[in-house]
């Protein structure tokens, strides 16, 4: 991940997990969710719609036969 790009985000998460490719973290004072790529971009998730988004992720994932939940 690419955090040294922005050092205001960094000064104002905690560290939640990482991938190759990604890294998330959460706000310190919402809880809200930022997600940052390896090149610096990145997108908020507002702690209130993180459901929705994860389920929309994974459901389209299970569609495509590409995650099985058992």
């Amino acid at each position: 991940m690419n955090i040294s790009k922005h050092p205001e985000i960094e000064a104002h998460t905690d560290f939640l997990a990482q991938s190759k490719q990604y890294q998330i973290r959460i706000f310190k004072d919402s809880g809200n969710f930022v997600v940052l790529d390896e090149d610096g971009d990145f997108v908020v998730v507002d702690r209130d719609e993180a459901e929705f988004v994860s389920s929309a992720l994974l459901t389209n994932l299970m569609e495509h036969n590409e995650i099985v939940v058992s």
